[in-house]
């Protein structure tokens, strides 16, 4: 059983959420994450990329 004080915040962050994807701005968001992606061949390459470095030192 969730603590109601936990439940509320849960529904508060979720309604947050929901009213930013509803906002205007998130499609300024997702061009720009669009262009990161595609800047470096997505983000799970990198990554990859950046554990294998980090492993090898």
């Amino acid at each position: 059983m969730i603590p109601a004080k936990l439940a509320q915040c849960l529904g508060l962050i979720d309604g947050l959420l929901q009213r930013a994807q509803r906002g205007p701005h998130i499609g300024k968001v997702q061009q720009r994450i669009g262009q990161l992606d595609s800047r470096h061949n997505g983000w799970a390459a990198a990554r990859g990329r950046a554990r294998r470095r980090a492993g090898r030192g």
